[in-house]
């Protein structure tokens, strides 16, 4: 007998939007979990190591949770048969066992829309690095002719910052270089002025 309710979920069907919606919904929710640090949009990705790698039937309507190594961005890939999805990026990752009697810290398989949509989730693994990346210090000025991509120094309570410019804007009396929010510059046609 074919059953009519709840109905299959078809995730193929999801689109952006509705991606965006789960995740509005959802991100307070799961960034309030133990190990959870960040939310995204994207497709389910499938480990190299999964033995249903290559067998798209086995994965159309569920995610797949028979494996407890880690899963992460480069152990994955995404096929041309992986569903949108909701990613969650863990900075620990734990099996069902070792969470034993913190059910409430699992990150859910689907998640459940008001109106009946349901989103899949992706669960990522994504260690945080320890160290800082070495300062950029060997800088290329390509020409002495200031637009995007050209490199820019501030200093910030004694400390140096580096960033470089996105574009010039004008409002026909000052030229504006736009760039990150650590580095505010004002540009006029022949000097810069920080403030």
């Amino acid at each position: 007998m074919r059953r009519f309710f709840p109905p299959e979920p078809n995730y193929q069907s999801l689109s952006v939007r509705d991606l965006l919606e789960a995740r509005e919904a959802y991100h307070v929710y799961l960034t309030n979990l133990e190990n959870v640090i960040g939310t995204a949009i994207g497709k389910y990705r499938i480990r190299l190591s999964d033995p249903d790698l290559e067998n798209p039937l086995a994965l159309r309507t569920r995610p797949s949770r028979r494996s407890s190594s880690p899963r992460t961005l480069s152990n994955s890939i995404i096929t041309s048969y992986s569903w949108p999805c909701l990613l969650v990026f863990v900075d620990k990752w734990l099996t069902a066992d070792e969470l034993g009697g913190r059910p409430d810290q699992f990150v859910p398989s689907r998640l459940y829309m008001p109106d009946g949509r349901i989103i899949p989730t992706c669960v990522i693994y994504a260690p945080k690095k320890e160290s800082a990346p070495p300062p950029l210090w060997n800088l290329n000025f390509p020409s002495e002719l200031v637009g995007g991509g050209y490199p820019i120094f501030t200093e910030v309570q004694d400390e140096q910052h580096v960033a470089s410019i996105g574009c010039l804007v004008t409002d026909g009396d000052l030229i504006l270089a736009l760039t990150n929010k650590h580095v505010n510059w004002l540009c006029t046609t022949n000097e810069f002025l920080v403030f």
